[in-house]
C-alpha cells in the first residue's frame, strides 16, 4: 500500500477511535488531513473504501507478523496460539479499552459485512495452512471445515469476552479442543 493511502487510513482510524465509525464522515477525514474532499475522493470512493483499506492494511501487517513469528512455534498448540494472538487477541486488546474501537470490532460486520467477512476468511486461510500440515486423511473433521469452525468461533469469543484475560482463556480452550480433535486420529 502506498504511503499516501496509508496516511489517510491511519488518520481515519484515529477519528474512528475518537468519535466512532458511524459519526465520522469523509468531510471529517479530509478536514483532519487538511486536504480537500475531492482530493480525498481521488484516493477513496467512500467511507466504506477507507474501512476496507484499514482492514487491508491490518491484514498486511498481520500476515507479515505471522511470517515473522510462526517459524518459531514448533508445536501445533504454539502455532495456533501464534495465529490467534496476532489476528484476534492483540487487536482485541488494543480495541477493548476504547468504546469506539470495541464498537467497530464487534459491530463492524453489521455495518459492512463483506469487508469484515474477508478478514475472517484470511484468518481461516492462516489456520488452514497450519492445520493442513498436522492432519492426515483419517482426520475426524476435514481441515477446511475445522479452520472454518475456528474462524467462526472467534467471532463469538470476541463478542462474549469482557476482558483480554477472558478472551485468552476462551481461545486457550478452543486450542485445547482443536488439538484434541486432531490428535485423536
Amino acid at each position: 500500500m502506498d504511503s499516501k493511502r496509508a496516511h489517510i487510513i491511519r488518520s481515519a482510524q484515529r477519528l474512528f477511535l475518537k468519535h466512532g465509525y458511524l459519526k465520522v464522515s469523509m468531510s471529517d477525514i479530509a478536514e483532519e488531513l487538511e486536504i480537500s474532499r475531492p482530493t480525498l475522493y481521488k484516493s477513496f470512493a467512500n467511507k466504506e473504501a477507507v474501512l476496507d483499506g484499514l482492514l487491508s492494511l491490518h491484514a498486511e501487517e498481520c500476515r507479515a507478523e505471522v511470517r515473522a513469528r510462526l517459524p518459531k512455534a514448533r508445536t501445533l498448540t504454539k502455532k495456533l496460539q501464534t495465529i490467534f494472538d496476532i489476528w484476534v487477541i492483540e487487536p482485541f486488546a488494543m480495541a477493548i479499552g476504547n468504546e469506539n474501537g470495541r464498537d467497530l470490532m464487534l459491530n463492524g460486520s453489521t455495518y459492512y459485512p463483506a469487508v469484515f467477512e474477508r478478514t475472517y476468511q484470511l484468518i481461516q486461510d492462516e489456520l488452514q495452512s497450519v492445520i493442513d500440515g498436522e492432519v492426515d486423511s483419517k482426520s475426524l473433521i476435514p481441515t477446511k471445515d475445522l479452520s472454518q469452525l475456528l474462524s467462526l468461533s472467534v467471532k463469538g469469543l470476541k463478542a462474549s469476552a469482557q476482558t483480554e484475560e477472558d478472551l485468552r482463556r476462551l481461545v486457550k480452550g478452543l486450542i485445547v479442543m482443536t488439538t484434541a480433535v486432531i490428535e485423536k486420529r
